[in-house]
């Protein structure tokens, strides 16, 4: 099992770990990726554990921070498609395949 991550996806991670790095500091920017890796983690392990989030996508809810990520179940793991605040438009990287 792999987990791949939708170009756009990598760069809403870079983007989020830049404002924490520039708002509050390294720790908290790691403390974010260590958790965001977790969650990717858990889901891999468990891809059917998030609920559903439309017809063919789960969604990932991170603990601790407001932010969620969007994934599809593959016959090799699953694929990141969107990482998101939970205040961002619901329709932020519906697009992405």
């Amino acid at each position: 099992m792999k987990v791949i991550y939708h170009q756009a996806a990598a760069r809403d991670v870079r983007r989020i770990l830049e404002h924490y790095e520039s708002e509050a500091g390294s720790h908290l920017a790691d403390r974010f990726f260590n958790e965001l890796l977790g969650t990717v983690s858990r889901a891999l392990n468990n891809p059917l554990g998030f609920p559903p989030f439309g017809e063919f996508t789960r969604r990932a809810n991170l603990t601790g921070f407001p932010y969620h990520f969007i994934y599809q179940v593959k016959s090799w793991g699953i694929k990141v498609m969107v990482v998101r605040h939970h205040r961002r438009d619901p329709r932020y990287g519906q697009r992405r395949q």
